[in-house]
């Protein structure tokens, strides 16, 4: 049986000089498979006691246990597989990816938790199927209506096969009926996965349907009402069948190849001096835009960083993805580059063409050639993907040092 206990539990917020008490002593216990709500106005402390029992944050005083484990006792890296094996989140904002399909959203945590490429599809397919989105695997969050977007987080928070799933305020952002049509899906996803839920909500609606509901007033529990005593077997309740739902050339006069040749080594020696300039400058842009970039994407993406934290993901890991982009941005803008560097090419070339005598065609001196030096190409993809890396690194570790509980608060 899984449960949930915190002893004499004490959390203090820091806002700047100003201390808030969100939890003082709490005793609480949260039953197996149950469907709990932890209700009270806005500022009670009980979206406090979702950071702790998420293994986002640790208690001032006190002690939580989750299955059996203190996660006072817990490392950064033993909370976060802690979080990706036995936990799933709901956020009141949904907290989906925006450049992932729902597919994708549904997917990651089993990413993370190296499930087979087949078994990840027929277990995301599966739920969304059951949550009534398989017709919209493809569509990404913008494409999705509000409570759409809240079935894919639901269909999100069960991908992994977790024990508990808390949900903060699921209903919050959503209109009436649809809330209701959540709430029910919650519940019967609940019974048909064995799986507790424990939701922070002041909605009616949402209390009524509570096997145990937990009133917190000033950050002390003031009321406890265990309404269920035994849970209705998963096999009583069936899944519904849901609807899946060129150029012109200019006139130019012809001269000899000796007349020209002193011209086009100037030019070259210009060129080369030029090009010399250009590519100090341009690694100074590289360095510049994708610093700039990566560090405007964590101040943008300080929500996801913090969802991906969340539901498992390592800092090394959001160190790695933050890297990454920034080497895709760098090569992204190399092969940007290659496209512009194409036709100016051929329009050094055959104007050239227009100024050689006959029979040196490619001979010519000032042939310029982009696919022709592999090593340089290659060379340059590499010095870019390595320049663009080290001015990523800073951003980078900065996501990856985000506190969990602050980057969450971005979604709100």
């Amino acid at each position: 049986m899984y449960s949930v206990v915190l002893s004499r539990v004490s959390k203090t917020y820091h806002l700047d000089t100003v201390e808030v008490p969100a939890l003082v002593g709490i005793d609480l216990e949260i039953r197996a498979n149950c469907f709990t709500v932890i209700s009270w106005p806005s500022g009670s402390g009980k979206t406090a006691i979702l950071s702790l029992i998420g293994c986002i944050d640790r208690p001032d005083s006190g002690e939580v246990v989750l299955a059996g484990k203190s996660i006072n006792l817990m490392s950064i890296k033993e909370l976060s597989d802690f979080r990706l094996h036995h936990l799933g989140f709901i956020f009141r904002n949904f907290n989906l990816l925006p450049v992932l399909a729902a597919y994708e959203n549904v997917e990651y945590p089993l990413i993370l938790l190296k499930v087979p490429a087949a078994e990840r599809r027929q277990r995301v397919m599966t739920l969304l199927d059951a949550v009534g989105l398989a017709g919209k695997a493809g569509n990404r969050p913008s494409q999705l209506s509000g409570g759409q977007r809240q079935r894919v987080a639901i269909a999100r928070a069960l991908a992994g096969s977790p024990k508990l799933v808390l949900a903060d305020e699921p209903t919050a952002n959503l209109d009436t009926e649809t809330g209701a049509s959540v709430i029910a899906l919650m519940r019967k996803m609940q019974r048909d996965h064995k799986v507790a839920f424990v939701f922070s909500s002041h909605d009616p609606k949402v209390l009524a349907e509570a096997d145990d509901a937990v009133f917190i007033r000033d950050g002390r529990i003031v009321n406890i009402e265990r309404r269920v005593e035994t849970q209705i077997p998963a096999a009583t309740a069936r899944l519904n069948e849901l609807l899946a739902t060129q150029f012109k050339g200019m006139p130019l006069e012809v001269l000899d190849y000796e007349t020209l040749t002193p011209i086009y080594q100037q030019v070259i020696q210009f060129f080369n001096s030029m090009f010399g300039f250009i590519a100090i400058l341009i690694y100074m842009i590289v360095l510049f835009t994708v610093g700039n970039t990566m560090s405007m994407a964590v101040v943008e993406r300080t929500a996801e960083v913090g969802t991906l934290r969340a539901i498992g993901q390592q800092r090394g890991g959001i160190r790695a993805q933050f890297i990454c982009e920034g080497v895709l941005l760098g090569l992204i803008g190399g092969a940007l580059g290659i496209a512009i560097a194409l036709p100016i090419a051929y329009l050094i070339n055959h104007s050239g063409m227009a100024w050689a005598p006959p029979g040196y065609s490619y001979k010519y001196p000032v042939m310029v050639r982009v696919w022709g030096d592999y090593q340089l190409m290659f060379g340059t993809a590499f010095n870019l993907a390595v320049v663009a890396a080290v001015s990523a690194w800073l951003p980078a570790n900065r996501a990856a040092k985000l506190d969990i509980v602050d980057a969450l608060r971005h979604a709100c």
